[in-house]
């Protein structure tokens, strides 16, 4: 009975330290890549609550010009203030949305946020791709936290694909920008949305 109990205690403490040393390793690469991606960041599309750009005028010509198609572009800072704000609406009052950081590149964008909750931060990320069909249809494959992907642990990705498409459809179907949005651009530099009169 004793043996048994040691070999009982000795499998527990193991398992244990196991779990722990799991943990100090997921700690430990974590640092290590936030502190690369940090020392990495291009200041200028780094996004916070503090950042300000005025592009109602955009918006307002894109919306009530008199053009059978009309385009809009919104460069990086501009698209990172405009999800900034709008994911500052969603997040709970026990959470908040510190940063906003984006790599641009062709067809492909990575969006970064800094979530906190109670003075922990880590950074998620997405990526947000385009093809090269003419639609306002964008999706993700991936979601990351720090260096982890966690987009094949769950059906994340594709409920955000969801989310996105029926996010157009309803722009689309109720006129929320006062233009049926025909296609949407990823470039290295700016988003570009083509939209046509109703």
């Amino acid at each position: 009975m004793k043996k048994v109990l040691i070999i009982v205690s000795s499998v527990i403490g193991i398992l244990l330290l196991s779990i722990f040393l799991f943990f100090v390793y997921l700690k430990l690469r974590y640092d290590s890549w936030e502190k690369e991606f940090v020392s990495n960041q291009n200041s200028e599309y780094l996004i916070s609550k503090d950042s300000e750009i005025d592009i109602k005028s955009k918006l307002a010509q894109f919306t009530l010009s008199y053009s059978d198609s009309e385009f809009l572009r919104l460069d990086v800072r501009e698209v990172g203030i405009l999800l900034f704000s709008t994911l500052q609406k969603y997040i709970g009052e026990e959470a908040e949305l510190k940063y906003i950081y984006i790599e641009p590149a062709d067809s492909k964008w990575i969006i970064y946020s800094n979530l906190g909750y109670k003075g922990a931060y880590i950074w998620v990320s997405l990526d947000l791709n385009k093809d090269s069909m003419q639609t306002a249809q964008l999706y993700s494959t991936n979601v990351s936290v720090g260096p982890f992907s966690i987009g094949n642990l769950s059906n994340v990705v594709e409920s955000i694909n969801k989310g996105i498409g029926e996010a157009v459809v309803t722009v689309n179907e109720n006129g929320f920008v006062g233009r049926y949005l025909e296609n949407i651009e990823l470039l290295d530099d700016s988003v570009v949305i083509k939209g046509s009169r109703y």
